[in-house]
Formats: structure tokens, sequence, C-alpha cells
């Protein structure tokens, strides 16, 4: 693990803001053992999976239950199907003995009607899950399942066409025949048709795709005169009205003039597009609390349900495509949350304490300055240092896999048996600079994957919600971070988060690729010892480690009779022999020693000490002339592996290659003893 210093010992204490909306929602007993509600999805930056958190969130504080949010960073339908493998991976990770519920947004693992993720997560929970499972508004397998209201919702989109604007030869656009949500949508139309006298005739029911494309197909049918202009469509999704609207005006016909056209799901594009949209804000954030609802009943059977909340945005969106005033207020709320600020006031009271959006990430240069970066320390200081862009959390962690910068092994699904916390940070409310940051002095912390992490076990005053995302490049498994919100943070992960991930899954493949070259460039090839341009670099390393050393010992080993084992049986037995070699150097070496391969059969074995001891640095030669036996009798080769060594000890600070000569004097003589006793 990446250790700093840190600015306090104790973990920081809640503020009274988050202690005031515990008692206000009337959370449980925090003695009691938490509750742990996991949620499965995919691009959570959307407007309805921004939604289905909000719900989700608002109504497990009320139950002080903790929320697991496992979600890929893209949609689903993603075109670059390589990165797509290294998101879904996410999924493998969960272990659903360790929840207590499950809640799936099934509409945000089949976008465009692609089911490829949505079926891969169905037959994992088939296979692993025991506990609870709700999906929201799509089936996935036999779960139960809670629907958003769009009865209601799309009979009130329909009653506004018809009453204000009184058109009656109606379209309505709606999805896929196959898809529940299609038909859910077109049953409020009916409803309204139905209690106003009406009749939707078949030949007015379009079935398309809830994307551009169906709008923009359903405009040149209109436009070219297959099909007859109606007075009005009824689009089922804002995307849909957004392709119809348009293509219409690009083919010369008027919104609203000379069609009127509606939406729904009141997506943030739909504000701003022109003519904005009139759209609806539909309850899902009601349908997620049921969600949390029907799990309680199992989970924690006798207690209270409380209703759902609704939130106060739920609603009809009045815009300019139908022909109304536009809702400005509407708007421009919609505006704020997609615009890019280029002209942010950036001084020392606001920088890095105000939440940032999109065009402060930007302007932060992240990723610049992570990829800048030439060693493993350097790039995960840069990923710390970059934490202020993702505030406010309590607790951030970048588990790793531990073999991560291992380019030649590539794991592309699931994730080993034990994972490396590389990166944890803290950070607590402070009274006049924001957040501080709090980085563990600790040493490499591993820990179970079954686990997911070793935090959840711990005992936390408050619920959380943690956001479980994978770090990978393409494919290729790296590990993933888990980054954990007061639940009563009412801003859930978005855009920037998105981008942060990344950034850091690619600055990290970046610095893994630059660590090969690295080690192909210090190491020897044969053995994967040190050369001689790497012992340099590794011997600061250990002369400026902490400790008690006040001593620098080299030893000097040199193989004996290799050009006889090159001449009698071949070079590549020659390289066995020197491996030999190099593994009984690895057996006695310590820990922290550098072990070198300095060209042809000469080795170097360069370490500390705390006192100068003759008899200690002579229990490591017969420590190594024992060891080399052991492995020599193991090959079983018609030759006796056997080699001489030399040492030499001198202050830490001592020029290394004077020590170097040293013991190879006392090596050469032993060699010349060695070989007269043969005689």
């Amino acid at each position: 693990m990446l250790s700093f210093p840190c600015k306090g010992e104790e973990e920081p204490s809640v503020s009274c803001r988050i202690l005031m909306f515990y008692v206000s929602e009337g959370v449980v007993d925090r003695m009691q053992r938490r509750k742990r509600i996991g949620v499965i999805m995919a691009y959570p930056e959307a407007d309805y999976q921004q939604k289905v958190l909000d719900g989700i969130r608002r109504n497990c504080a009320r139950y002080g239950y903790d929320v697991l949010v496992f979600t890929m960073q893209v949609q689903s339908c993603h075109f670059y199907k390589k990165a797509l493998i290294g998101e879904k991976n996410i999924y493998e990770l969960i272990n659903f003995d360790r929840l207590d519920g499950v809640i799936v947004c099934a509409v945000s693992l089949s976008e465009n009607n692609d089911y490829t993720i949505h079926d891969y997560v169905a037959s994992l929970i088939k296979e692993r899950c025991t506990k609870p499972v709700v999906s929201i508004d799509i089936p996935m397998g036999d779960c139960p399942m809670v629907e958003s209201d769009d009865v209601l919702a799309m009979k009130e989109m329909t009653d506004h066409v018809l009453d204000v604007h009184k058109c009656r030869n109606v379209y309505v656009l709606t999805g896929p025949d196959s898809n529940t949500v299609s038909h859910r949508r077109l049953k409020g139309v009916r409803q309204s048709f139905e209690e106003h006298g009406l009749t939707l005739e078949e030949k007015n029911v379009i079935f398309g795709d809830f994307w551009y494309t169906s709008g923009r197909t359903l405009a040149d049918r209109i436009a070219s005169g297959e099909t007859e202009r109606p007075d009005a469509v009824i689009c089922c999704s804002d995307h849909m009205a957004m392709g119809l609207t348009s293509e219409l005006i690009r083919k010369g016909l008027r919104v609203p003039e000379d069609i009127c056209v509606t939406g729904f799901d009141s997506v943030s594009e739909s504000a701003v597009n022109t003519p904005s949209i009139t759209s609806y804000v539909p309850g899902i954030s009601v349908a997620a609390g049921k969600a949390v609802n029907l799990i309680r009943e199992q989970i924690d059977p006798g207690e209270e349900i409380l209703p759902p909340l609704s939130s106060p945005l739920n609603g009809l969106k009045i815009c300019a495509s139908c022909g109304c005033p536009e809702d400005s207020a509407y708007v421009k709320g919609m505006l704020s949350g997609i615009l890019l600020r280029h002209n942010h006031e950036y001084t020392d009271e606001n920088w890095k304490t105000d939440t940032a959006d999109m065009q402060v990430f930007l302007d932060s240069y992240m990723f610049e300055q992570m990829t800048g970066t030439d060693t493993v320390t350097e790039c995960l200081y840069q990923i710390a240092n970059a934490d202020w862009l993702l505030k406010p959390y309590w607790h951030l962690f970048l588990c790793m896999d531990p073999d991560w910068l291992d380019t030649t092994s590539v794991t592309t699904v699931g994730y080993p048996k034990q994972m490396n916390i590389s990166l944890h940070q803290i950070t607590a409310d402070s009274d006049s600079t924001g957040f501080q940051r709090y980085l563990t002095p600790k040493s490499d912390h591993l820990f179970d994957t079954s686990l997911m992490l070793p935090r959840l076990d711990e005992d936390r005053e408050e619920p959380s919600m943690f956001y479980f995302s994978p770090v990978h490049f393409n494919e290729a498994e790296l590990g993933y971070v888990v980054l954990e919100r007061p639940l009563s943070e009412e801003r859930c992960i978005g855009a920037v988060f998105h981008n942060w991930m990344r950034n850091i899954s690619n600055a990290l493949e970046m610095i893994r690729s630059k660590n090969r070259l690295r080690v192909l460039s210090d190491h020897d090839d044969l053995t994967g010892m040190y050369n001689r341009r790497g012992m340099y670099s590794a011997l600061e390393d250990i002369r400026t480690r902490p400790g008690k050393a006040k001593y620098l010992r080299v030893f000097v080993v040199d193989m004996d009779g290799l050009k006889y084992v090159n001449d009698t049986f071949g070079h590549s037995e020659g390289d066995v022999a020197i491996k030999a070699v190099a593994e009984a150097i690895l057996r006695t070496a310590a820990p922290n020693d550098i072990c070198v391969r300095a060209g042809g059969d000469e080795f170097y074995l360069i370490g500390t000490a705390s006192i100068k001891s003759a008899k200690s640095l002579e229990d490591i030669c017969q420590k190594f002339t024992e060891t080399l036996s052991c492995v020599s009798d193991r090959l079983g080769k018609p030759y006796t592996v056997t080699a001489s060594i030399g040492y030499a000890c001198g202050a830490l600070d001592s020029n290394v290659d004077i020590l170097i000569s040293k013991a190879d004097v006392m090596m050469y003589e032993r060699k010349v003893a060695a070989r007269k006793n043969r005689e």
C-alpha cells in the first residue's frame, strides 16, 4: 500500500448535518446488525439510473441499511466490446452471501434492446444468489418486479394533448412490441382516449426502439407522405421525441405548429432540444422505494414498512414541443446539470472545496499529472491527489490485483482470491478548508476477495453508500475502486466519477507498461535478477530505507566450471546451471537484499546489517553453499553445480564497487583453494 504522512490518527467525526439527517429520517438503532442491499446497474450517470439510486438511497436511509452499488461506468450496449468486457467484470466480484437483498436496475442492463449484459447478470443471480432479488421495470428471470407508474403518467400526458391542444388524429410511438414498458406506457394512452370517448386506432400505434432512430424513421414516413400527417405524436421516450422533431424540422415541417410532439422520461437533453420537449418525470424513485420495501418484508419480517418517498420533481413538464409556453425554470434546472461552465471563479476559498463538475474535472489536468509519472509510487500519489474531484466522500479504496504489474498475465473474468488495498484515503468535514486528506501509513494490505471490502464489517455509526467500479484496461482486469459516501449525500456518482475511473484505469495501464520496460532494462532475462544497471537503482532504496542498518555487506559469487558444462553438454545446460546458482542466491537472500547477475557466471548479493560480524557473513556463505548443493542434487544432472563465494563489509555509504572488488578477491582466493583441494 502507498504510505503517506497522516494529518490525524483518528477517523473523522460525523458532521452535525449528517447526524440531523438520520435523526429526522428515523434510522434504526445503530447497534443492530446493519443490513446490506446490493444494487446492480450500469451507466449510473444517466437520468433514469440517477432516479433509481436516489429512491434506493432515501428509502434505505430510513431503515438504516447500507447500500452497495456494483456498476459499470458505460452503457450496456457500448460499442467498444473490449472495454465492455472489462467493465462487466465488476459483477463477478459480487458475493451474494454477504448481501441481504439485491435490487436490479434492469433497464440499464438492456439499453438499445441489447440484452447481453441483462442475461449475463440474470445467469449470475440464478447460479449464485439465494437472497431476495427485486427487479425494477423490466423482468429479471423469475425475480419479483416493481414498476414505475407509467400508466397514470402517460394518461396525464395524453390528457394534456387531448384537452389543451384539442388534438384528435394522434399517433403513439412506443418501444418494442416485446417490451413490457412499451405496453405499460401505451396502456396509459388508451385509458385517456377511453375516458374522452375516443378510439385510438391500431394503425396509429407504432412500435419503435425507445431511441432516436425510430423517431427519425417515423419523421421520414410523415415527410414523404407515406404516412398521413397527424395532429400530434405522443412519444413514449424523450429520445424518440428528439429524433422525431429534429428530422421533421430538417424535412421542412414545423414543431409544434404543424405537429405537436411530446416525450417521456425527462432526460436532460430533451430540455435543451430545439424545441424543448414536453415531457414527464415518472415515479422511478417511488418504484425504487417499493423495491426496498419488498426486500424489507423478507429480511426484516414484522418490522414497520414505510410508504415510499416520492420526489418533488415528479410530474408533467411543459415545454415548447407541444405548443405551450416553455417552463423556463424547469429548462434552466436541467441545463444547469449538463452545462460546462468555462469561467469558474477559482479562489483560495472555493478551489477544491466546491463539488466538481465536468469543467472543473477537465481543468484539473488529472490525466496529465498521472500519466506524467515514471514509477508506480508516483502514479498512486497522483491518484491520491485527485481525490478532491470525488468529494464529498468518507473513504476511497483502490483495490488492486496483487499481480497487476505482470503484463504477461491477463485476467478477463473474475478476480484473484486475494486483493491488495493499494490506496486508502479518508476525508473529513473541516470548518474552514472543506475536506482534509488522511492516508493510512500501513504496509501492503491483502484481503480475501470474497469479503469484497473489509470496511463493510467495521463498526460504523451511520449507514453508507458503497460504489464498486472496475479498474481495467480493455478486457484486462487490474482491480476495482470502492467509493464510500454517507447515505445522506443527495448527489450520486455521475460523469465526473465515470471519467475519473477511466483516467486512473488508463494511467495505471500506462505505468504498468513503463514498469515492464524498466524491469526489462534493469533485470536479467535468464534469472530475473537485477543487472548492474538495476543494482545501482535498487542500492539507493536499501540505503535510504528506515531502520537500524549501519553497514553494507556484499557477496560475490562465481560459478565453477561453466565452460566445462557448455562445452560438454551444450549452452542450454549451461543456462540450467546458471539458473541453479541464481535460485540458491535468491533462497539465501534476506527479504530486502539485492540479487544481481553481473554477467556470465558472476553474481552479487547485496544487503544491509546493523552490526559488522565476520561470523554472520560466514554463516550466509555456508547457507548459500548448502542451498546450492540441494538445488544441484534436485536437478539430477550428470554434472554438479558448484560456486565460489567471497564477501566484504563496510559503512552504509561505502562505494559499492570497492566492496565488490574486495569480495571478488576473497572469492577468487577461495576458488583457487577449492581447485587445489579437488586436485
